[in-house]
């Protein structure tokens, strides 16, 4: 998959570093109307080669039981030997995370720093 900006009903920015694909939505909100594009790009991601792929979610302000879902969808369409975490939820996001217990079922990274700063050194 190469590194520029989708659109599919959610405008993402897709870049790589080493091993590790960053997924960043730019829309603010993560609901029934965006998800359907989201899952598809996703999807095509995941089933790129991709063995890591981390979601930038530093930018989403709101997220409802559709975008929750979006989430669980691709990680199940994820092969067990492949990643896919979360990083950099807003404080409305993590609060819908924390409720539901998804910050359980994702590994949750508070910054997409903490990820992608090891693969800067490495490279």
């Amino acid at each position: 998959m190469q590194s520029g900006t989708v659109e599919n009903g959610m405008k993402m920015e897709i870049s790589e570093f080493g091993p590790v694909t960053v997924v960043k939505p730019i829309d603010q909100r993560m609901d029934a109307h965006s998800v359907v594009g989201f899952k598809a790009t996703m999807h095509e991601i995941a089933d790129s080669g991709t063995d890591h792929v981390v979601l930038d979610m530093s930018r989403v302000e709101f997220m409802d039981s559709s975008g929750l879902g979006a989430l669980v969808a691709v990680l199940k369409h994820m092969s067990p030997d492949k990643k896919f975490e979360i990083a950099g939820l807003t404080a409305a996001v993590e609060k819908v995370f924390r409720l539901t217990r998804m910050d359980y079922v994702f590994k949750v990274h508070a910054s997409i720093n903490d990820v992608i700063a090891p693969q800067k050194k490495a490279g």
